[in-house]
Formats: C-alpha cells, sequence, structure tokens
C-alpha cells in the first residue's frame, strides 16, 4: 500500500506542470462568459445566461509547417483587461460614436504565440498575436467547434444563389 501511495504522489507531481488551468472572462453584463481551458491544448466554450452555446472551439494559426499554439503549449501567461472607449469612424455607419466596451484576456505562451480574447454584451471574439522575430508567413488557420445537442438555426430558403434577404426564414435542427 505504501508504495502505491508513493507512485500516485509522484505521478502527480509529474503531471503537475502540464495539468490544465481554466480561465474564465465575463462580458460587461456578466451574460456571455468565455471559458478557456488550456493543458494538452486550448479548448474554449462560449454560454450566455448560463446556457452553452458553443463548446469545443479549438483555434490553431499555421505559420509556415508549424501550428501555433500547437500540442502542449505549456501553461500561459494570463493578463486579464477591462476596456471601455468610443470609436469614431471616418464614414458613420449608423451612430457616428460607437461604444467599445469588453472584458478581455490575453494568453501569452513561451513559444512566442499569445491569443487575445475579447467578449463583448453580444459576442465574443479571439485574434493570435506573435513575437516572433522577422517576416512570417501565415498558410493556414484551423478553426472547428461544437453546438450542444437540439441546437437550431435561422437560415432564409433562397431559390437562386442571388439574394435579396428578403426570403422566409425557416427555424431548423442543426
Amino acid at each position: 500500500m505504501r508504495i502505491f501511495n508513493i507512485l500516485l504522489v509522484t505521478g502527480l507531481l509529474i503531471s503537475y506542470p502540464v495539468m490544465s488551468k481554466v480561465y474564465t472572462v465575463k462580458s460587461p453584463d456578466n451574460r456571455v462568459m468565455l471559458t478557456v481551458q488550456t493543458g494538452d491544448e486550448i479548448s474554449m466554450k462560449v454560454s450566455y445566461d448560463g446556457k452553452t452555446l458553443i463548446t469545443n472551439l479549438k483555434p490553431a494559426l499555421l505559420v509556415g509547417k508549424t501550428e501555433l499554439p500547437g500540442l502542449k503549449p505549456g501553461q500561459p501567461k494570463g493578463m486579464p483587461v477591462s476596456i471601455t472607449d468610443s470609436l469614431r469612424p471616418v464614414v458613420p455607419h449608423k451612430n457616428k460614436v460607437i461604444a467599445d466596451k469588453y472584458n478581455g484576456l490575453s494568453l501569452r505562451f513561451k513559444n512566442g504565440c499569445s491569443l487575445v480574447f475579447r467578449v463583448y454584451d453580444d459576442g465574443v471574439a479571439y485574434r493570435f498575436a506573435t513575437s516572433l522575430k522577422g517576416d512570417i508567413t501565415v498558410t493556414g488557420e484551423k478553426f472547428g467547434f461544437s453546438l450542444p445537442d437540439g441546437a437550431t438555426s435561422w437560415y432564409p430558403r433562397e431559390t437562386s444563389f442571388m439574394s435579396h434577404n428578403e426570403q422566409k426564414h425557416i427555424l431548423a435542427a442543426l
């Protein structure tokens, strides 16, 4: 029994550096929540008012033949941020001033890759940033996610390739 306990503790200590960590960021109104889990890979989940909307979101940036942040990227440094600003577009669209209010998180990995998240009251965004030296060539991006069971979507019933966005919309299971 004593040998089992020693092996168990040793196994936990060896795996400690690669254990996953969970980061949570909520929108300014606390209704949208982004959960990011790091460990062997990056995985994200988005929920609204406690209801899961998107799961298993796993982004990756392809730089040459390298995938960033890649498998087993290690534990990143997490830096939260809250921004309240306003944007004044050169050509006003709907409003002369656009509110830019969000809570964010920047995860910086040791391999020079960062994932920067923004959680707004009406959505979530992310982008990649690198501190790689010299010019880089982005050859692709991986993006995949899962929807929960019973997910539905509204879509227009189109009759041709050209759309005037005036077709009847139909609720369909995904």
